[in-house]
């Protein structure tokens, strides 16, 4: 016991308090994301709006993500990212409030796209933050830092939110949200002091280099996205399944769904303790591989309550090994100059997934079924990770870099 102890004080020990803050200020903020994880139910169940036209409501938070990961590097690199987070959480706060009297169809899918543009634009300037207030050799738990204080906020909100709509109705639950979001920005100015980044003294680098000629790191972008759209099925079509195929109630696949923010809680920061040494690319690798036994999984063992927590355990595990390490590798590619950019381009990755990987999830199990879907998601991957060995070998000089 004084072992795993003495190993969770390490896993936590030496992270500059700027990063703490940063993350005790996104725990807030995401514990306030009540409203968020209901939406569906609230456009279709509420608002009476169809199938249809729910789905291309929630595809407007995917589009405006995009739009905005993309505006907040813009921003980043021209501006700061000081700036860009605290104006992203005001100005996503307020219209988060206001979100709750707009109640027309048209009006909605244009407050939402504005809404999420805004709000997403966060994103970009954060992971440059954690980059800027950690030290070099500390980076990667860094970002494991903050990803558990999101991943702790969403188990929060979402427990909070149902209990709350279910007792008082939705309306309070867009006030809580867009509350928060304004006590986060607020806490962010007053207690989190903005540390100037220092030019290069390579004068070698150019102040500004097109991501599009970084064949390497677009290539590691497209890894990204497969990953993301294999990882993703987890909050669309994998409850889905659990509910037809596995013939699981609601409240059980909730507490099968909330063991990877437990899971993430528990363990991610002690492994990435362990691991912040290793080479990233064989690190991520792993985890697209556990991803991939979880489809595995699933596509031999078609239903149970075991193989449901089983799945989402493998998945878990790959989550944690690749999305951390992956944030750093991004870091690391980019200079002082093009920072925001080179993390706008790794979010939108994310985004476009959150696009791509619902509709394609559903339409695949629609028209051949599940096993299909697993036997796809296995093979996407099996790409992801053959992308990444590509890039490992030629990072390692196995394969010439021309």
């Amino acid at each position: 016991m004084q072992t795993i102890l003495r190993l969770y004080r390490e896993s936590f020990s030496g992270l500059s308090r700027s990063v703490w803050l940063l993350s005790l200020i996104t725990l807030i903020n995401r514990s306030g994301a009540m409203v968020l994880p209901f939406l569906s139910i609230y456009f279709s169940q509420v608002l009476g709006f169809s199938k249809t036209q729910t789905g291309l409501l929630l595809t407007m938070f995917g589009l405006g993500s995009l739009t905005g990961t993309r505006l907040g590097g813009y921003w980043t690199d021209r501006w700061g990212y000081y700036s860009l987070q605290f104006w992203s959480l005001i100005g996503g706060g307020c219209l988060f409030i206001l979100l709750s009297f707009v109640q027309s169809y048209f009006g909605l899918l244009a407050f939402i796209f504005v809404l999420s543009t805004i709000a997403e634009a966060y994103r970009p300037g954060a992971m440059v933050a954690v980059a800027v207030y950690s030290k070099p050799e500390n980076t990667t738990r860094s970002y494991g830092l903050l990803r558990f204080a999101i991943n702790l906020g969403f188990s929060i909100g979402p427990a909070l939110g149902g209990l709350l709509a279910f007792q008082f109705g939705y309306t309070l639950l867009f006030w809580i949200d867009g509350i928060t979001c304004i006590i986060a920005g607020f806490l962010f100015r007053f207690f989190l002091k903005e540390k100037k980044v220092n030019e290069p003294k390579d004068k070698s680098i150019p102040p500004s280099t097109s991501i599009f000629k970084d064949k390497k790191y677009l290539i590691f972008l497209l890894s990204v996205f497969l990953g993301s759209v294999v990882f993703l099925q987890f909050g669309s079509v994998l409850p889905v399944y659990f509910k037809e195929k596995a013939m699981l109630d609601e409240n059980i696949i909730g507490l099968i769904l909330g063991m990877n923010g437990l899971i993430i809680a528990l363990f991610e920061m002690p492994l990435v303790f362990k691991l912040e040494r290793k080479k990233l690319l064989p690190v991520i690798m792993a985890g697209y591989i556990f991803m991939a036994f979880c489809y595995l999984a699933l596509f031999l063992v078609p239903s149970g309550l075991l193989v449901a927590i089983f799945g989402i355990a493998l998945l878990t595990i790959g989550e944690m090994l690749s999305f951390p390490f992956g944030n750093t590798f991004a870091i690391q590619q980019s200079n002082t100059y093009n920072r925001g950019k080179y993390m706008a381009f790794y979010s939108m990755s994310f985004s476009l997934a959150h696009i791509v990987a619902p509709s394609m999830g559903f339409q695949t199990a629609a028209l051949w079924g599940y096993s299909a879907l697993w036997c796809l998601l296995i093979g996407l991957s099996g790409v992801t990770i053959c992308i990444l060995l590509f890039l490992h070998r030629k990072e390692s000089g196995i394969i010439s870099p021309n």
